[in-house]
């Protein structure tokens, strides 16, 4: 609704809206200059010229069995050279190829009926739904018919009579003129587009002369030396017809597939060759192949030919053929006009000469004759009948034209008016025009208009733009065609509760407008408070492109943007900015914006989660990194070295908490030994790295301790003992007895061994069954009025008499509930 946008701003008035989308449009072909597609009250994107291709009866067209254009052309190429015709036509021939070839080219030129060139395709082992490159399958299929051939006197040399010409790739010495010839046969010259813009420059670019020098000398015989020499190619001979190939593809080495050029050359129509070749003389266009795609295997192959029995140029597209009164070898319209007395092409592939010289034509073999001519009595009642049909065709197509005519000269509406889908119209003319190409009856049909219908079953404002006004003259006028058109929607159909939606989008859109007129107007750019990003950068656009539920600047998703959970400014500032005072007092008058002034400090409470949020992922990376590398300590078990240092329970216990969940525990602050000293400055307790139960701690190596205080401080003098079970500090006899003496309460830990048989354990880490001696682990509570006789009554009721008591040093010795033990 574009040409809508105007009224708009003029006549802001929704009964006015309603009026000007229904009313008739004044529309002229001046004012449409780009055929408005929009505007319902113009037709001119619906005009179509009806123009009648009417096929020729000179010549005979060919079946197109799926793929088969390029064989066609082939076919029609070779046909219309007389000598080659006649030569082929002459006698007959046994070969099943030859005999097929053979057949055909009669059928062609004097068979009644169409021409199916079937037989020549299956023979061949061609499939017909694969297309090929046309000049590659003729150079095949020349090479095939003439390995044929051979052994017969008059058709071995039909082929190279024709269009086999001599070249030689000749070698010139510089310093004394030696020159070096290799001969060899050629059926076409390759003319190369990319540098050359006419057929006269691509021919010289192709006799060109290439320098041989500096590394590339060459070894001239004469001279008995390496010299400078020249290159180039000399036409020792031309043949009565020369093919031109224009190589438009490229292989492309990315997609692995021919490139096409759409460059154009420019030729003539009639060429002097006197200037290339010693024996030169004239030559005349008499053929031009056109290939119409982007690869050489696809796309579609046509081809127009001068006859030398009538003098006319014609079109050959399969089974259609086309007299021309004019020349246009183009795809499409040229981009550039060729130079006086020159013709262009952008898709020519294939150009096609012939020399002016006296011609010696064959008569055809009476016996192949004869067969043609019963074929021909058989057929002469279908044809008669097909003629027919074909006249009532042609008048019918006529009257249909005719009738198209008309409605385009009755169609446009004035007052009163019917709202019909334009894509519908457009399909029905289309299928029109197949019905001209084509030749067959266009099927009475219903032009269904009902995707102009909303959801109301009314005329919908939104789908005018897809809709034709026509008048009523030119409804009953497509009507005679045998189109039913349904539904007919008049003006008075449009639904007005969808208009007044489109109305106020239109109306918000100029208000908008105006709104971004005047932040865009606004002179100071100081920061006064915060806004959303995403919704200033959208809003402050002349079209925003807002979902119709996310306009408000209010809504959580952009306030959010600014503020935190606690209704302060947010940290991290990616998706909020600053607008100045007179863009606020703008947007303030739209909406009750509540926004945070640009002086306002960043959330306190957010900033210490975030601190601590830090922390947390700080200790996890902590926790990762140090589990393998102190992993004897986390695992328990002893490196080996001549020292090993005792890690407190105190430290050990809770950073084995922190490696397996560092999120929940924090990590240990050091290593702490003055607990294991008394006030004398001596050890409390005795070290053993033998014992299983270590009340203590855990032992470390010397290298893995080196690695540990590396992470963690000490405090304290750090204790260790050697293979000799020799400590490092001696050990306070005193204040170790007073320890031992002075309790509470205490437990013996003791553990039996002996023969208890094996046990089978699986080991839950490789899932692997192994056998384990069994024992038996025992703790019995002591307090100070505990006596040895007790204790040793406990012991023997846990125990059985053939069993081994172990224990660290003697059942006196205890392990205190607040105190290690030894």
């Amino acid at each position: 609704m574009k040409h809508l946008d105007a009224y708009f701003r003029q006549n802001p008035d929704f009964e006015g809206f309603i009026n000007k989308l229904i009313s008739y449009d004044p529309h002229t072909d001046k004012d449409c200059v780009r055929k408005c597609q929009d505007n319902p009250h113009c037709l001119k994107a619906l005009e179509f010229e009806f123009e009648i291709h009417n096929t020729c009866s000179d010549f005979k067209g060919l079946k197109n069995y799926g793929a088969t254009c390029y064989l066609n052309t082939l076919l029609q190429l070779w046909f219309h050279n007389l000598e080659l015709r006649s030569s082929l036509l002459q006698q007959s021939v046994s070969s099943p190829i030859a005999m097929e070839l053979q057949r055909l080219f009669l059928r062609m030129q004097h068979y009644n009926g169409p021409v199916e060139p079937l037989g020549f395709v299956e023979i061949l082992g061609l499939d017909p739904m694969i297309q090929q490159d046309a000049l590659e399958f003729s150079k095949l299929l020349m090479s095939l018919l003439e390995s044929v051939f051979e052994k017969d006197p008059i058709l071995s040399h039909v082929f190279q009579s024709q269009f086999q010409g001599k070249q030689a790739y000749v070698t010139e010495c510089l310093v004394c003129g030696a020159k070096s010839e290799n001969e060899t046969l050629y059926y076409e010259l390759e003319i190369n587009l990319d540098k050359s813009k006419t057929l006269a420059e691509g021919i010289q670019t192709f006799l060109g002369t290439e320098l041989l020098n500096g590394s590339n000398q060459y070894h001239c015989r004469k001279c008995d030396r390496k010299v400078d020499a020249k290159r180039y190619i000399e036409l020792k001979s031309l043949p009565p017809t020369l093919n031109l190939q224009i190589n438009r593809f490229a292989y492309d080495y990315e997609t692995m597939v021919k490139r096409k050029t759409n460059h154009s050359i420019d030729f003539p129509s009639e060429m002097d060759l006197s200037a290339f070749a010693p024996m030169g003389a004239m030559y005349d266009l008499v053929g031009v192949l056109l290939h119409r795609g982007l690869e050489s295997n696809s796309g579609h192959y046509t081809i127009k030919l001068k006859s030398e029995q009538t003098g006319n140029w014609y079109e050959f597209d399969d089974e259609s053929v086309y007299k021309l009164d004019e020349l246009d070898f183009n795809d499409g319209e040229a981009k550039k006009k060729p130079k006086p007395e020159m013709l262009s092409s952008n898709c020519c592939y294939l150009l096609v000469y012939r020399k002016r010289q006296p011609r010696t034509l064959l008569e055809i073999d009476p016996v192949l004759l004869k067969q043609v001519q019963e074929e021909n009595a058989q057929y002469d009642p279908i044809f008669a009948l097909e003629e027919q049909t074909r006249e009532e065709m042609e008048h019918y197509v006529k009257q249909l034209k005719s009738k198209w005519e008309h409605v385009q000269q009755v169609w446009k509406p004035t007052n009163e008016m019917y709202f019909v889908s334009s894509e519908e119209i457009q399909r029905i003319e289309q299928e029109s025009l197949e019905c001209f190409e084509k030749r067959f009856r266009l099927k009475p049909e219903t032009i269904n208009s009902t995707s102009l219908l909303c959801s109301h079953q009314k005329l919908d404002p939104k789908a005018i733009v897809r809709a034709a006004c026509l008048s009523p003259e030119g409804v009953k006028a497509i009507e005679k065609i045998g189109l039913k058109l349904e539904p007919l929607l008049r003006p008075q159909d449009l639904c007005r509760d969808c208009a007044m939606v489109i109305y106020k989008e239109k109306m918000d859109t100029i208000h908008h407008e105006q709104i971004y007129n005047r932040i865009k107007a606004v002179p100071d750019n100081t920061p006064y408070v915060y806004i959303s990003k995403p919704w200033y950068t959208q809003f402050r656009r002349k079209n925003p492109l807002f979902p119709s539920n996310l306009q408000d600047p209010n809504l959580p998703v952009y306030v959010s943007h600014c503020k935190c959970e606690h209704g302060n400014l947010k940290i991290d500032g990616s998706d909020m900015m600053p607008i100045s005072k007179g863009v606020y007092q703008i947007l303030q008058e739209l909406y009750p914006l509540d926004l945070l002034p640009y002086d306002s400090l960043e959330c306190q409470e957010c900033m210490h989660l975030q601190t601590q949020s830090r922390n947390l992922k700080s200790d996890k990376e902590k926790a990762l990194r140090e589990k393998p590398l102190i992993k004897r300590l986390y695992t328990k078990t002893l490196a080996g070295g001549d020292l090993f240092y005792l890690i407190p329970n105190q430290f050990a216990k809770p950073w084995k908490q922190f490696v397996d969940y560092p999120l929940s525990n924090p990590p240990p602050t050091v290593i702490d030994y003055q607990h294991l000293y008394c006030q004398h400055q001596l050890l409390l307790y005795k070290l053993s790295k033998d014992n299983d139960n270590r009340q203590l701690g855990n032992y470390l190596s010397q290298s893995d301790f080196d690695l540990l205080q590396r992470e963690y401080p000490l405090k304290g003098t750090p204790v260790f003992i050697d293979t000799d079970k020799q400590q490092n500090v001696a050990i306070c006899t005193e204040c170790r007895h007073a320890r031992l003496v002075n309790f509470e309460s205490g437990t013996i830990h003791i553990k039996k061994t002996g023969s208890f048989g094996e046990v089978i354990v699986v080991d839950e880490a490789s899932r692997k069954r192994r056998k384990k001696l069994r024992e038996h682990l025992y703790s019995i509570p002591v307090t100070p009025e505990t006596s040895l006789f007790q204790i040793q009554l406990q012991v023997f009721r846990l125990t059985t008499v053939d069993g081994t008591l172990w224990h660290s040093t003697t059942l006196s010795t205890l392990a205190l509930s607040k105190q290690c033990p030894m």
